[in-house]
Order: C-alpha cells, then structure tokens, then sequence
C-alpha cells in the first residue's frame, strides 16, 4: 500500500526523511491530487481571500449578481443600457405667438365666468409682465355665485359683443375682463407690449390697450397692430 502525506502527495520511501518533512523536492502526485478535487486550490497564493478564506468574486462574472436571480442563475442578467436613443423626428419648438397664446389659455382656467373665460397675457420684449383673466372685482362676489345678471343667460339671449355696461339691463355684466385686469396689476410701464389673449379683445378692452400703449392684441384668430385697435371699422 502507498502512503501518502497531508497534501494528498505520495511518499516515496526512498526519499530521505528531510524532504518527506517539507524540504523543496518534485512531488508527482501534486497537480494530480489538485485536478481531483482534492480540496487543495491551484489558486496562486497572491490571491487575496478575504477573511472568510473565499476568493473574491469577479466584478464582471454573471454569478451572485441580485439582478440574476430571475434567470436561474444560468449565465449574466441581460445588460442594462443607459445610452439615449436619438429620436428620428427632429425637436421642434413653438413660435413666440403661439408659446405666449398657450399661457393665455393656461391664465383663462382661473376666470370666473359662465359664458366665456377669458386669460390675457401682456409681454415685452419676449418677456411676460402681466397676466389676467375675466372675473368680478376681489372679494367681491362672481359670476359662478350668480351675481352677474348677464353670466345667467345664454348667448340666444344676450349675443356676444353685446352692450356689458348698461346696470339693471340682462346684458350687464360685473366682471373686469381679463385685458384691463392685466393692465392693472401689471408690473411696469406697458407702452410696447403686446398682448395675447384667448379671445378677440372687446370694443372696450380694445380701447383701454390703446390707451395703456399696448402696440399689438394676438388672439387664435386673429391680431389687431396698433392703429387696428382703435379701426372701428373692423
């Protein structure tokens, strides 16, 4: 029977007992005994374990990784691409009109009235210096309460561009329309605005544009310049 030591390595009995002890000698069986799972790594020894004797798992090997899990650890998780794919329709952007035309239309949620809101935005220079929708003076009870005689009545009744300033008539009307509220609170001088509303202005907005210096009205459908605003013929 061959003998062999604690290294799975065999002795050879003519070998002198020093190099059976440990001394630096050829030992035959070793690469055998590793490739038979012997328990014995062929790891390099400058392989850092770790405390817990392991060797540190590869950064780039699919085994162990959390994403995994879902394939039954057979082979990597799929990739996860962070690159942007480039659309194929080239980016567009709206005009000035119609980028200042839809804030007006996101200023007319807040008007408080029955037959038509109404939102205003007056710029300068590509610059937004005031906004205003239609509604009754603040604190002041509005056309959703029904306090306006002229917001309970329908267009059948009371046309558009009907007279709004005439008290005790059905068509009188307690709002400020959103023009004049924009001219109100705006926030500097508005000789050379423009102003973009989401409707065509009033005979009476149309005036007091004019006389606030306001150069230009843009509604969807059309635009006054400065001397339109006070064409009544138009």
């Amino acid at each position: 029977m061959r003998m062999t030591d604690e290294h799975c390595n065999e002795e050879n009995p003519s070998w002198p007992a020093d190099a059976r002890a440990g001394a630096a000698a050829p030992r035959a069986g070793e690469e055998k005994c590793r490739s038979t799972g012997s328990g014995v790594s062929s790891q390099p020894a400058s392989v850092d374990r770790g405390a817990s004797g392991r060797t540190p798992m590869d950064e780039s090997s699919g085994d162990g990784d959390l994403g995994n899990e879902g394939h039954g650890g057979e082979g990597p998780a799929p990739s996860h691409s962070h690159t942007v794919q480039a659309s194929d329709s080239p980016i567009t952007v709206p005009g000035w009109d119609e980028y200042f035309l839809g804030i007006a239309t996101a200023v007319s949620a807040r008007a408080k009235c029955m037959r038509r809101r109404v939102g205003a935005v007056l710029v300068h220079e590509h610059r937004i210096i005031a906004t205003g929708y239609n509604g009754a003076a603040p604190g002041r009870p509005d056309c959703l309460e029904g306090a306006c005689p002229r917001g309970r009545l329908g267009y059948a009744e009371v046309p558009a561009f009907s007279d709004y300033d005439v008290p005790g008539t059905p068509g009188f009307c307690i709002a400020i329309h959103a023009e004049v509220n924009a001219l109100l609170f705006a926030t500097r001088d508005t000789a050379g605005c423009t102003a973009y509303v989401t409707d065509q202005p009033c005979p009476g907005c149309r005036k007091a544009l004019a006389a606030a210096g306001v150069v230009r009205a843009v509604w969807p459908g059309g635009q006054f310049d400065v001397d339109e605003l006070v064409d009544w013929s138009r």
